[in-house]
C-alpha cells in the first residue's frame, strides 16, 4: 500500500493515485444551485479562458518532452541528482543543505497519498538546488 501510494514521486509516467491531486489550484468555475443563482458577467471573456489556461500549464502539457516536468517525480530526481553532484564534487556544505530539502522530502512519504501540492516546496527550492550544482561543477 505504501509504495502504491507513493508511486508517482518515483516514476514520471504514474498516474495520480488520488484523482484530485491533478485538479487546476485557481478553481474559477461558479457553484450555482436553487437558492443562489449566479452569472458570469465579464468584460473579457477571452482573459479567463487565457488566465486558466496558464494556471493549470495546460499550454505547456501540450509540448511532448515539457509535460514530463509537470510530473510529480521530477522535483524528487532532480533533487537526488544534485545531493549525488554535490557528493561527487565532495562539497559538503552544499550536500548538507541538499540533504535537508531531502528530510522534507521523507516527510511526504509519511502522508496519506502522493500530491503535487506536497513537492510545491521542492519546487520552490529550484533556484537553489541550481546554484549548489553550478557550484560544485565550476572547480
Amino acid at each position: 500500500a505504501f509504495l502504491n501510494l507513493h508511486l508517482p514521486y518515483w516514476y514520471p509516467d504514474a498516474d495520480p493515485v488520488d484523482p484530485y491531486s491533478e485538479r487546476i489550484y485557481i478553481e474559477t468555475q461558479i457553484f450555482e444551485n436553487e437558492q443562489y443563482i449566479i452569472q458570469r458577467n465579464s468584460l473579457w471573456p477571452g482573459a479567463l479562458h487565457f488566465y486558466e489556461s496558464i494556471a493549470d500549464y495546460s499550454l505547456l502539457r501540450k509540448i511532448p518532452i515539457i509535460n514530463k516536468c509537470f510530473s510529480i517525480s521530477v522535483p524528487i530526481w532532480g533533487l537526488l541528482g544534485c545531493i549525488f553532484v554535490a557528493i561527487y564534487y565532495r562539497k559538503k556544505e552544499a550536500a548538507i543543505i541538499l540533504c535537508l530539502y531531502g528530510l522534507l522530502v521523507c516527510t511526504f512519504f509519511l502522508g496519506p497519498v502522493s500530491n503535487l501540492r506536497y513537492i510545491y516546496p521542492v519546487i520552490l527550492g529550484y533556484p537553489l538546488f541550481i546554484s549548489l550544482c553550478s557550484e560544485c561543477g565550476s572547480q
